[in-house]
């Protein structure tokens, strides 16, 4: 079974099922998050860097920083082990400009680059990133493999990578 992630939500992996998959995504950053020895993934779809200190616990999943982090927590207490995960990122992309160097200044750079602290922070190697563009994509998590998958319509789907633990960032 296909588990759907909509925008500002996050979901981990259940019994059953077999992907997380998240569709249109464009300026908002997808963060993927793997335990190989498990098989327990998450997948984050926040659409804003960082969470507004004071404003209680409404509204986490709209943000990088606290959507990850709360991923993180729900996949430990699933039975994940946190010095097992790893990350890979899609999206980002800059639906709204065609220059060639925008990404660092738009919404969508910004997101991946707090999801890079983020993951920093919490000791998260990210193994993959498939970001920026003009076009947006859909990202699916495949729970059996780690198989992280980003398809733009009318092209063909593209393994980003496989998540398996470890470091290191490979760009493709």
């Amino acid at each position: 079974m296909t588990s759907t992630v909509r925008m500002t939500e996050m979901n981990v992996s259940e019994a059953g099922v077999t992907a997380l998959v998240t569709e249109m995504v464009s300026a908002a950053v997808v963060v993927c998050l793997y335990d190989a020895s498990s098989k327990i993934g998450a997948l984050v779809h926040p659409l804003l860097p960082r969470f507004p200190e004071g404003t209680g616990d409404e509204g986490v999943g709209r943000f990088v920083d606290s959507a990850v982090s709360r991923a993180v927590e729900r996949m430990v207490a699933a039975g994940a082990e946190a010095t097992r995960i790893a990350a890979g990122l899609s999206g980002a992309a800059d639906v709204f400009s065609f220059a060639d160097d925008c990404t660092q200044y738009s919404i969508g750079g910004q997101n991946a680059e707090t999801a890079r602290e983020v993951l920093e922070e919490l000791r998260i190697p990210v193994q993959a990133e498939d970001l920026g563009g003009h076009l947006p994509r859909t990202v699916t998590l495949q729970i059996d493999t780690g198989a992280l998958i980003a398809q733009i319509p009318g092209k063909d789907p593209k393994e980003v990578a496989v998540l398996r633990g470890g470091s290191g960032v490979r760009k493709v």
